[in-house]
């Protein structure tokens, strides 16, 4: 009964999409811990400034999955639950070379595995990861929100159905813009380090962040370059709709909301490196508070507006725009790289 209980927060009683949900999260729930396990190596190899062994390692387990999920679907008769298994088995891959690797690089002590740690070795991660889990809490319940609206906007899942084709299409383009948020995190932190290790040549002299304030606008209008870009690859791609559901009335129900997520690029790129900025900074307080507003302002859209699957990406516009206005406060007023700030 777990997984319908799981199911209930953002599936309605009686919902098709049940049928699938079911066997498919009961599969995907073995390896939640490999997958947690993965998740917690990429950000250790990114803490380190290490990008290519992460992508390795994406690239190897996403091709398994690949090849996987036609087999395991079709050629042996599983559909949902041979998806699932795809899945579970691309990520068991992934944790296993992820750990191999932090053995060959000597960033995990298999001697020191299994140890306790103690509090005080906890006490920061403990106090720096509080803002962290803020933030992913606040995205979580959004878009479980959101999950859930489009579910109950019809017992048919042509609004679901639909609603899954503009992700994918929006997709096209959030995936470079969310990389361009990882590339940020790195490069602005670099630029600082530089700074810092200058001044600390210098004999106490003044660390002036002026480079890592140009690197950081730099990727900022990258940012408004790209999302323009992709948000009109996201339009021209519209006519592909029939590609993903040979049903004529999801491929309408999807037309409308794509036009409405192909223009949320035009801010999603300022957004996501803006907030790479933010990680990259470690300004994770700021960063929480304000995603948990756009959270609230989010649900409230959604039930001011959630009748409508247009509605529904309207809400997201609501939520990246408060997002947005944190961004920019952030860079040009409170971070360290305001104007008022690049030389202390």
């Amino acid at each position: 009964q777990a997984p319908n209980y799981v199911l209930a927060v953002v599936l309605p009683p009686g919902a098709p999409a049940r049928a699938f949900a079911s066997p498919y999260l009961k599969i995907r729930a073995l390896t939640f811990i490999p997958a947690l396990l993965s998740t917690v190596a990429f950000a250790s190899f990114r803490g380190t400034q290490d990008i290519m062994t992460p992508l390795k390692i994406s690239i190897v387990s996403n091709i398994i999955n690949v090849f996987l999920d036609p087999f395991l679907i079709f050629n042996m008769g599983m559909g949902v639950a041979g998806a699932a298994a795809a899945t579970c088995v691309s990520e068991i891959v992934s944790c296993g070379l992820y750990f191999q690797q932090l053995l060959h690089k000597k960033m995990l002590s298999t001697r020191k595995l299994f140890r306790l740690p103690s509090f005080e070795a906890l006490r920061p991660l403990l106090l720096g990861g509080l803002s962290v889990q803020m933030r992913a809490v606040a995205l979580n319940v959004a878009f479980l929100a959101v999950t859930r609206t489009t579910q109950k906007l019809d017992s048919s899942g042509i609004a679901a159905a639909a609603h899954a084709i503009t992700v994918q299409l929006w997709q096209l383009g959030g995936v470079v813009l969310l990389a361009m948020s990882t590339v940020a995190s790195i490069m602005v932190p670099s630029e600082v380090a530089k700074a810092n290790k200058a001044a600390a040549e210098e004999n106490g002299k003044a660390v002036d962040l002026t480079a890592a304030r140009f690197t950081a606008d730099r990727l900022l209008s990258w940012g408004v370059v790209l999302g323009v870009c992709l948000g009109g690859l996201q339009l021209l791609c519209l006519p592909l709709l029939n590609l993903f559901s040979p049903l004529k009335e999801v491929q309408q129900a999807a037309r409308l909301p794509s036009v409405v997520a192909a223009a949320l690029q035009l801010i999603n790129g300022v957004v996501f490196i803006g907030e790479g900025i933010q990680q990259g900074n470690q300004h994770f307080t700021s960063l929480a508070v304000c995603t948990a507003l756009g959270a609230v302002g989010m649900l409230t859209s959604l039930h001011l507006w959630g009748s409508t699957l247009a509605g529904v990406w309207a809400s997201f516009t609501v939520f990246n725009l408060i997002r947005l206005f944190g961004v920019l406060r952030h860079h040009f007023l409170t971070g360290p790289l305001a104007k008022s700030k690049t030389a202390i």
